[in-house]
């Protein structure tokens, strides 16, 4: 499921961090238009990958029930998005 969100505070970083490693319900990964410094902290702290500046829109491009996987293989390096529609 894409839930689109808007961040862009200290407590977004914190609430990220807590999501994913302390209540381990969090996102698995975040890819966004233009992540948020204070977002990305979030993201390394937890473990996760962010990707951003994408080719396309990932707002309009990612579908509700889309299976999407991201390889991202080291931070500043470029990652790789694939999308696979639901049938």
């Amino acid at each position: 499921v894409v839930y689109p969100t808007v961040t862009g505070s200290t407590s977004g970083a914190i609430s990220l961090y807590y999501k994913v490693k302390q209540s381990k319900h969090g996102p698995v990964a975040i890819i966004c238009r233009e992540i948020f410094p204070f977002d990305i902290s979030g993201a390394i702290a937890a473990e996760i990958p962010a990707v951003d500046n994408c080719d396309q829109d990932p707002i309009t491009t990612i579908k509700n029930g889309d299976i999407v996987e991201i390889d991202a293989p080291a931070v500043g390096q470029k990652a790789t998005i694939t999308i696979t529609r639901k049938e």
